[in-house]
């Protein structure tokens, strides 16, 4: 195999004929880095070193894009650069990220908790359902929800009835409503029933329906 073409593009990338036929555009350090040029004999193994080590520095540059947007999981940002370079360069872009402190999945899980509780009043389970679509580990989800504490969630669940719900309280209708709401919300009917039994006297026996 033997590099016939090397010719700079716009974006400042490199493009590379083997053969007469056009076989990739690589970064430039991993241009100057792989020693090619034209009339140079090359092997197949050679050639995929050097489009690994390019596709990692273009998805290391990538990641550090999308990081400065907004806060990613590592799963979240592996799925996203797997959009565009193999999982080998995806991973290694993952990995860098990790090293330079820029990605922490521990932070983010008990960031988004904490903001899934206090903005939008979500429950322990649907916290960690939230959590679990985000790519994150059990461990890591649990830590998370730990960090919230369960009397502090006591307390939140009584401030969103008194703020959200208590005037349904009243009938069996709004009682029914009110349950299966919060139960949506990730709280456990335990939770609820003690949380409503401060505002009624409801003592009746769980509805066969949730």
């Amino acid at each position: 195999m033997i590099i016939t073409r090397i010719q700079q593009t716009k974006r400042g990338r490199y493009s590379v004929t083997v053969d007469g036929e056009f076989w990739c555009a690589l970064h430039g350090d991993a241009y100057y880095q792989s020693g090619l040029r034209e009339g140079q004999e090359v092997t197949p193994r050679q050639l995929e070193e050097i489009r690994l080590q390019s596709d990692t520095r273009l998805a290391v540059e990538k990641a550090a894009r999308i990081l400065s947007h907004a806060a990613n999981t590592s799963r979240q940002l592996y799925d996203k650069l797997r959009r565009s370079v193999d999982e080998r360069a995806a991973a290694a872009a993952v990995e860098r990220m990790l090293e330079l402190g820029y990605l922490d999945d521990e932070d983010y899980a008990r960031r988004l908790a904490a903001d899934l509780v206090h903005l939008k009043g979500y429950g322990p389970r649907r916290v960690a359902e939230t959590l679990r679509q985000k790519g994150l580990t059990q461990e890591q989800i649990q830590q998370a929800v730990d960090s919230l504490g369960e009397e502090d969630s006591e307390e939140r669940l009584c401030r969103l009835l008194e703020r959200k719900y208590a005037r349904y309280l009243g009938d069996e209708k709004g009682l029914r409503r009110t349950v299966n709401s919060l139960l949506r919300m990730g709280y456990s009917y335990g939770e609820i029933r003690q949380a409503i039994n401060r505002y009624t006297q409801w003592e009746g026996e769980e509805d066969p329906s949730l």
